[in-house]
């Protein structure tokens, strides 16, 4: 089993395997599926790269059930800028944001 890996290992999908690292998460139906759930980090952009993954993990456990990113038509996450004086912002390309080192 690989976790993490963008491959769905169905021995892996269940709450208490972290379904496989969230990749189980975009096969799986479940009658909720349509459940949003926003969520605002303080800090710097970068640092959704270092804290995003574990914490859709995290909350995947808690909730017994898979949590992803939604997907937009080009495939990227709706995730956003924000500020609590003007509220949302220029969309993140996750894509394009690396870890500084």
């Amino acid at each position: 089993l690989h976790y993490m890996d963008g491959k769905c290992d169905w021995e892996c999908a269940s709450a208490e395997c972290g379904f496989d690292g969230s990749d189980c998460g975009m096969s799986v139906t479940h009658s909720d599926s349509n459940a949003i759930m926003g969520i605002i980090f303080d800090g710097q952009s970068y640092e959704i790269l270092r804290k995003l993954l574990p914490l859709l993990g995290s909350i995947a456990q808690l909730l017994h059930a898979p949590v992803h990113l939604s997907v937009n038509s080009e495939g990227g996450g709706p995730v956003y800028g924000w500020s609590y004086k003007n509220g949302v912002g220029e969309q993140i390309d996750l894509k394009e944001k690396t870890i500084p080192e």
